[in-house]
């Protein structure tokens, strides 16, 4: 979610860069996540794998559908290895778990004051991590 350029203030060009004045949800980060995972490729996004009726049968099943490729393998995998250092060694190493590696990222966005402006102290803190069993 991001105001179009002509509604922008004069501290938009240089706010929009860090992340400021955008936001998303958290299945649209999800889903900017995996193209990292997925060796560059956006895939359409889903909650529900499948749907079961009382006696166990599937009677629905979602199943990956490639949308495009974003960014290249070549790319994935830089950002792969440079967000791994964030679980391995960084900011994330909370969500390290044994057996497990992969990328991660911290966010932290800045809340807004009632006056409109950027608090100082008040923050909404996210981190999303993306764990390949090693076994």
């Amino acid at each position: 979610m991001i105001k179009e350029p002509r509604f922008w203030s004069s501290t938009s060009i240089g706010a929009v860069p860090i992340g400021q004045e955008i936001g998303v949800t958290s299945i649209q980060l999800a889903t900017a996540f995996s193209v990292i995972a997925n060796g560059g490729q956006l895939m359409k996004p889903y909650i529900i794998e499948e749907v079961r009726d009382k006696q166990g049968e599937v009677i629905k099943k979602s199943s990956p559908v490639l949308i495009r490729k974003v960014i290249s393998l070549d790319t994935a995998a830089r950002l792969n290895k440079i967000l791994t250092g964030a679980v391995e060694e960084g900011t994330g190493k909370l969500a390290k778990m044994p057996g497990f590696s992969g990328p991660g990222k911290t966010g932290t966005a800045q809340k807004l004051e009632p006056n409109g402006a950027y608090s100082h102290n008040k923050f909404i803190a996210s981190f999303i991590v993306s764990l390949i069993n090693q076994f």
